[in-house]
């Protein structure tokens, strides 16, 4: 609300195969999601003069690869994740 206040818009994007069924998530690519991470952004741009880009997990992920091809005014990233490596004591594989 403070920030629609001094002006600003939000736009909170959900990525594909977010919020709906596991399934629909192991349907996505890598390539599929950052293109839809891309195709918001390149939106934003049309209609505003500046775009500041806020990423957290697997958006932080995102957000740092679609700033790399378009960089925004600000980058924010919120816990980004990039990856678990395996450690000798886990139990199971990290994908698992």
């Amino acid at each position: 609300m403070i920030l629609r206040n001094q002006g600003f818009t939000i736009r909170i994007m959900r990525l594909p195969g977010h919020a709906t069924t596991p399934l629909d998530f192991e349907a996505q690519s890598v390539d599929s999601l950052l293109k839809a991470v891309l195709n918001e952004l390149d939106d934003l741009r049309d209609r505003h003069d500046a775009v500041h880009l806020v990423g957290f997990s697997l958006g932080g992920a995102l957000a740092t690869l679609a700033a790399s091809r378009d960089p925004p005014e600000s980058l924010i990233l919120i816990a980004p994740y990039y990856g678990v490596s395996h450690q000798w004591y886990y139990i199971l594989p990290v994908e698992t």
